[in-house]
């Protein structure tokens, strides 16, 4: 299929998956190597984590881009310094292949001082920190350029948020919304999957909410209350729109 660059088709979920793992399973799933990897991380078995991930691996943090498992070592080291008791809270994972895409939270005690990037040290606030890693994760602008430079359009999972500033961005852009057909079901579904604790869920459901309200800012909605029916009518959309813009080639 041979599609014009310039066409954007932007699908979005309420329970979006964003941060990618560079880990790679082998004899075991890949949920149970993330498993793994944060249990050496947060033992603080610095030593270790070569066990579970490769020696080239590239993270991007906040802080900066980590590069190699010693990087890794030292980025770690310098978090239990300023957290001694952080800890790692996986929420939810998907997998495809010997990629596995994760989200959940971080927690700990900032009782010691954290070394900065230029060097800086912070000191410490004696503040408890608990945030979500994972859900909002951008989309590098260098990946949906080799996308568009292939001759293909991107098609992008985003957060409502993330969403609604590539449809400001980006003229020709499409964005879908797809969700459940009432809130009720959505709480229904969430807690039946028994994935997360119900102060995970609560919080889930009130981040629904608010991106309900956003809705009639799309340019389509897809009501999931079959999921085969709902994919058939995403298909439609993109198949449409593609071709509406003289961008799918004959096969």
């Amino acid at each position: 299929m041979k599609i014009n660059t310039g066409h954007w088709i932007v699908v979005v979920t309420l329970a979006g998956l964003a941060a990618a793992s560079a880990v790679h399973a082998k004899k075991e799933s890949n949920r149970q190597i993330i498993n793994r990897w944060f249990e050496r991380i947060d033992s603080k078995q610095l030593d270790k984590l070569g066990d579970v991930e490769a020696v080239d691996i590239e993270m991007k943090v906040p802080t900066g881009p980590v590069k190699g498992t010693q990087g890794h070592q030292q980025l770690m080291k310098t978090f239990a310094t300023a957290f001694p008791n952080y800890k790692h809270t996986v929420t939810q994972c998907v997998e495809s292949g010997d990629t596995i895409a994760c989200e959940g939270r971080f927690a700990g005690d900032n009782t010691g001082p954290m070394m900065t990037p230029t060097g800086q040290t912070m000191p410490a606030t004696d503040k408890h920190v608990d945030f979500e890693w994972g859900q909002r994760v951008g989309t590098l602008w260098s990946e949906i350029g080799r996308i568009r430079a292939e001759g293909k359009a991107p098609l992008l999972d985003l957060e409502t948020d993330g969403a609604l500033a590539v449809q400001r961005e980006i003229e020709d852009s499409v964005t879908i919304f797809v969700r459940a057909p009432t809130f009720a079901e959505l709480e229904r579904r969430l807690r039946a999957r028994a994935t997360e604790s119900g102060g995970e869920i609560e919080k889930r459901l009130d981040r629904a909410k608010r991106q309900l309200a956003q809705q009639d800012q799309f340019d389509y909605v897809i009501v999931n209350d079959d999921v085969d029916r709902a994919a058939e009518e995403l298909f439609q959309i993109v198949h449409r729109e593609l071709k509406a813009a003289g961008t799918m080639s004959r096969p």
